[in-house]
């Protein structure tokens, strides 16, 4: 069940981790009232024939869902969700400290950390503070750029702002971006200012997938989607076994996916 946009390729993830397990996926996509309204989730397990719920709502759900559907003693388990139990996520901090560690490991002394884009998401916190416990550890100061920019798409403030970054005499000598809008943005922007990457500027993206549409692979930390879905179906099996247990949330690890924009300095 899910509200939020889900990843072609968790989707993908999730059907092949229910075929190997002779198991049926069925997918619904409700709203708010209907999520909400007392006694709609018993029925909808009903009508759709299913043992348990995998939920695919990210952000801002309402709070008494939760208590709905453990008051029900449904078996559920929330994907990508900041949940301390019953949930499955990627870890994004983990990500943003390994970013951030890797290029300090290479000499970067002076990191900046970038994001343009909406912020309504756990994951842009969580990353952030990975990159700021990474430069803390290190003894370094943090740069942090970031502004919440919607529809995400919009590409004016985002090369402003970048813009004037990579235009500084206190040009950072790499930056970790958060996602392939800010990502791609940074890189057409060093190549219209004639900075080479990663000679001028080391870059390491976080993101859902490998990023490569300027014929230009990035060193990128991505979202291990065949483990997220994997994890999802083996905790949703265990919920429905006992229904009356909870889990501690599973954070699933990125995968480093090699790239051209990284050197030491």
């Amino acid at each position: 069940m899910h509200k939020a946009t889900i990843h072609w390729h968790t989707q993908a993830a999730l059907l092949k981790a229910h075929h190997e397990l002779d198991k049926h996926l069925i997918v619904g996509q409700m709203d708010d009232t209907q999520l909400t309204t007392q006694g709609q989730m018993p029925k909808l397990l009903r009508q759709w024939a299913v043992d348990g719920l995998l939920v695919f709502y990210t952000t801002q759900f309402p709070e008494q869902m939760i208590d709905m559907i453990n008051n029900d003693r449904i078996p559920a388990v929330w994907m990508n969700a900041d949940l301390t139990e019953n949930a499955v996520r990627p870890d994004d901090f983990d990500a943003g400290f390994q970013a951030t560690q890797k290029l300090i490991a290479m000499g970067h002394r002076d990191v900046a950390y970038l994001y343009f884009g909406r912020a309504q998401h756990y994951s842009v916190g969580h990353r952030q503070a990975g990159y700021l416990l990474a430069m803390r550890e290190a003894g370094l100061t943090p740069r942090v750029h970031q502004q919440e920019i919607f529809p995400t798409w919009e590409i004016g403030q985002r090369t402003e702002q970048i813009s004037e970054i990579l235009k500084s005499p206190n040009r950072p000598t790499a930056v970790v971006t958060n996602g392939a809008n800010t990502t791609l943005t940074t890189l057409y922007l060093a190549c219209q200012l004639r900075l080479s990457v990663p000679e001028d500027l080391s870059l390491i993206a976080i993101a859902d997938m490998p990023i490569r549409e300027l014929g230009l692979a990035v060193h990128t930390f991505v979202i291990d989607h065949e483990s997220f879905a994997k994890q999802s179906v083996d905790m949703i099996q265990q919920r429905v076994a006992e229904p009356n247990k909870s889990f501690t949330t599973a954070k699933v690890s990125f995968i480093e996916s090699d790239g051209q924009t990284i050197q030491s300095f």
